[in-house]
């Protein structure tokens, strides 16, 4: 399977720090501020001012995982929380057990937001996690940037 985003962006993005936190489960079915439906098992969140479909990558600063979201709501409005994400992005950055987490936000460059948006729906197709990759990958902030010529296994099965 090959899947390959080049992209060159001159922008620093968005970038904050501050604590996450997730919906509940009894959420679940209820409007977004967006005007959609919150569906816990999707990769979205609330953030207080990004505007709505902005994608985000979210690190959990204690254990390094991330999450990629899709802001559609508003909130949190918790001192110190600076987003809320649906239970897949919780999972995903492993902070169900503790409800917070300090994490690092970054909002994703317009470029990136196609390819990322194709290759997370073809990965949760075939059941497929990001890996870490080798330093000597070339990457931009946890993400990996590729020619077709320099792919090397940077995708495997969830465990």
């Amino acid at each position: 399977m090959l899947w390959t985003c080049t992209s060159l962006w001159a922008q620093k993005p968005f970038e904050e720090d501050g604590e996450a936190s997730y919906y509940g489960s009894a959420w679940h079915g209820r409007r977004t501020a967006d005007g959609g439906i919150y569906d816990k098992d999707a990769h979205i969140c609330a953030h207080k001012t990004l505007p709505f479909g902005t994608r985000i990558k979210v690190t959990n600063k204690k254990n390094g995982k991330f999450t990629i979201v899709t802001v559609t709501d508003r909130g949190p409005y918790g001192r110190g929380r600076i987003v809320d994400l649906s239970n897949a992005g919780a999972r995903d950055i492993d902070i169900i057990r503790s409800g917070v987490a300090p994490v690092h936000l970054e909002v994703l460059p317009p470029e990136l937001e196609v390819c990322v948006d194709s290759i997370m729906q073809q990965m949760q197709k075939r059941n497929l996690m990001l890996v870490p990759l080798l330093e000597t990958q070339p990457t931009w902030r946890g993400l990996t940037l590729m020619q077709i010529d320099s792919l090397t296994h940077t995708f495997g099965k969830r465990p």
